[in-house]
């Protein structure tokens, strides 16, 4: 499919979007059409002088129940990046971002479901080669970037769940898998790159209907992944993940979540050395992370609410030798932020938040970020 029908068919479905949140039947009580902007910006001074990189990000999202069984889920973002170092360099990247359209269909009073995803290539790629330096700092998962690809091809997936409840917890059992299209990396290079497939399964549970202030849950993520392709030549296998999550919830005067997160990825595939067979790599080139956060809101009256949010991140480092190219350092940060909501309608309301963030990358190198998050949100009742 070319680029330009893509881009048609994104604009059908923008248009179509209004019309759909418009039907005011029973199917939109929990529907939703959300505008939003995300900045974040980081600066490291480090040994060999400070850089700067940061990312501003518009949005649209909808939630939309089009009948009681059937869900959209359908989101669009236009992101602009920008790095600059001591050593004069100066990159700029915008462009649309690839569109994510999900629909979800649900059986038995929404005891079974089927979603089928699609990832449509309507962000930019063949990079220049500036471009391509900055969308690989982007890529960098220890910063909080909400598009750290600006564009990739077209990967079509679905998965199956199931949501069965024993008395006062209620459980979710899926699993799914994502087949990944091809695309063309650099302008001046015709060569295409398609990351492996994914295959993931995911287990939650949590405390449903218990009459109390205070509610939990847990869930477990397990992703496979296959090779990926460079010019239809297997290069590279990532390492599996696993994503252990809890939460705790507190409902009350005032309103507070604690949560917890924990990744790991087991070592990746390699070329062998004069062979194209894929081995196990020495050394674990991805690395562990933890999160710890917390968040509280109190309503002023009707209207206003005020919140406030701490967050510890902690991303080990690999076990790559600091002088080689795939080393990746250890990083830890703590974020304080605050922010409030405020509902100018029963069906519209704004929120902003903004986070501050400090840390160190190898225990050496100081980081300072600072995020911003803003979104203005219409629900039908």
């Amino acid at each position: 499919m070319r680029k330009t029908e893509l881009y048609i068919l994104t604009a059908i479905v923008l248009l179509l979007v209004p019309q759909l949140v418009a039907a005011e039947d029973g199917s939109s009580a929990h529907s939703r059409v959300s505008v939003f902007f995300l900045y974040n910006s980081w600066e490291e001074d480090a040994p060999a002088g400070v850089n700067d990189l940061d990312e501003s990000a518009f949005g649209l999202r909808v939630n939309q129940f089009v009948t009681p069984e059937f869900a959209v889920d359908f989101w669009s973002t236009f992101a602009s990046a920008g790095y600059s170092d001591d050593q004069n360099a100066d990159l700029n990247l915008s462009s649309l971002n690839d569109t994510r359209v999900k629909g979800t269909y649900y059986f038995k009073e929404k005891l079974f479901g089927v979603s089928l995803r699609a990832n449509l290539p309507t962000g930019k790629t063949a990079l220049t080669a500036e471009e391509f330096t900055l969308s690989l700092r982007l890529a960098d998962n220890s910063r909080k970037f909400v598009v750290r690809r600006f564009g990739q091809g077209l990967d079509i997936g679905g998965d199956v769940f199931v949501r069965p409840q024993f008395r006062h917890i209620g459980f979710l059992f899926g699993g799914g898998y994502i087949a990944k299209g091809r695309y063309q990396v650099l302008a001046d290079s015709p060569a295409e790159y398609r990351y492996g497939p994914e295959l993931h399964f995911r287990v939650m549970a949590e405390t449903v209907n218990n009459g109390g202030p205070l509610g939990m849950s847990g869930e477990l993520v397990y992703k496979s992944y296959g090779t990926d392709e460079f010019d239809s030549e297997g290069i590279y296998k990532s390492g599996n993940t696993l994503i252990l999550s809890g939460r705790v919830r507190y409902s009350g005067q005032v309103s507070g979540v604690l949560g917890l997160v924990y990744l790991t990825r087991s070592k990746a595939q390699l070329p062998a050395p004069e062979s194209a067979t894929l081995v196990e790599e020495i050394y674990q080139s991805g690395r562990d992370e933890f999160t710890a956060y917390l968040s509280g809101t109190y309503p002023v009256n009707k209207r206003l609410r005020v919140l406030g949010r701490t967050e510890y991140r902690d991303l080990s480092a690999n076990q790559y030798d600091p002088s080689s190219g795939q080393y990746r350092p250890a990083t830890h940060y703590l974020g304080l932020g605050a922010g409030a909501g405020y509902s100018f309608t029963p069906i519209l309301s704004g929120s902003a938040v903004i986070t501050y963030y400090r840390g160190e990358t190898n225990d050496v190198d100081d980081l300072t970020g600072l995020g911003v998050a803003m979104a203005l949100t219409f629900r039908y009742r």
